[in-house]
C-alpha cells in the first residue's frame, strides 16, 4: 500500500488510529498544517502491534527524557489509546507531565470517532494505554516506533522527502 507523502509524523504530530466495530481496519490519520491524510492498517497488524509494545517497554527512557531532557532534545510526545465502547483512537498528546496515574497532557489532534474528546483537551494516558512516544534529539528521531513502521512502508523517494520535510534523521 502506498502511503501519501503528506504524512508528517514529527513535531506537530497529530496522528490517530481508530478501530471501528464494523470491520477490522484501523484508520490512521495525520493532521499537520491542516492536512488530513488517512492511512489504513489492520488492527492485527503484527508490525504495528510490536511497535506499540516496544514503545511501552521503553517508557523508562521516555520518562527520563521527559524529566531531564538533554540539551539537544527539541521535541517530545506521547501517543495514547482512547476508547469509548468499541471505538478506539490512538492520538498524540503534548504538554506532558508524569503523574501517579500515568501521563497528563493535552490532545494534539481532533478525534474522528470520539466526540467526547477535542483538540487541546486535558487527558490522562495510563502506562498500559501508551501506543508510542518520540523525542527529537540532535535532529534524530528517538522512539517513534509506530512512526518508523509507517515510514518503512513509504517508497525510498518518499522516505527521503519525509526526512527532509521533518528535518529529522531516522535510522532504519
Amino acid at each position: 500500500m502506498k502511503v501519501p507523502l503528506s504524512i508528517a509524523l514529527l513535531a506537530g504530530l497529530a496522528f490517530a488510529g481508530c478501530s471501528r466495530p464494523e470491520d477490522s481496519r484501523v484508520e490512521m490519520r495525520d493532521a499537520v498544517a491542516g492536512n488530513h491524510s488517512i492511512i489504513d492498517f489492520e488492527d492485527d497488524d503484527a508490525q504495528m502491534n510490536a511497535a506499540m509494545e516496544q514503545a511501552r517497554s521503553t517508557l523508562n527512557e521516555f520518562e527520563r527524557r521527559l524529566s531531564n531532557p538533554p540539551a539537544t532534545q527539541t521535541e517530545i510526545g506521547l501517543k495514547g489509546r482512547f476508547q469509548s465502547g468499541k471505538i478506539v483512537e490512538h492520538m498524540w498528546v503534548g504538554d506532558i507531565t508524569l503523574a501517579g496515574d500515568g501521563y497528563h497532557g493535552r490532545l494534539k489532534n481532533d478525534p474522528d470517532h470520539l466526540p467526547s474528546l477535542v483538540y487541546g483537551q486535558a487527558v490522562v494516558v495510563p502506562r498500559a494505554s501508551v501506543s508510542d512516544w518520540f523525542a527529537v534529539d540532535a535532529g534524530k528521531l528517538v522512539g517513534g516506533y509506530t512512526m518508523r513502521v509507517i515510514r518503512s512502508r513509504l517508497s525510498p523517494e518518499d522516505r527521503i522527502r519525509f526526512d527532509a520535510e521533518n528535518a529529522v534523521h531516522v535510522t532504519d
